[in-house]
């Protein structure tokens, strides 16, 4: 995976219980009236959700957790 300039890496919900959801770029070509119902289920769904994204406004009131990515490296063994 490449992360590119802005994104974020989300958590949200991470309670343990159950699996853990990735959402890469979710809310790419939504409206407003889709990203506030994916909003909503994102906050009703009882697992762990890891959310890749570039929009804190979309991301930043329902986030238990921000990982800033943009310094990360990758190495190939």
């Amino acid at each position: 995976m490449r992360m590119e300039r802005g994104q974020k890496i989300v958590l949200v919900g991470a309670n343990g219980i159950g699996k853990t959801t990735l959402l890469d770029e979710p809310t790419n070509h939504l409206d407003v009236d889709a990203k506030d119902e994916l909003k909503r289920a994102l906050i009703a769904y009882r697992s762990s959700i890891l959310l890749i994204s570039h929009e804190p406004e979309f991301y930043q009131d329902i986030a238990t957790e921000i990982w800033n990515g943009e310094t990360w490296t990758t190495k190939v063994f």
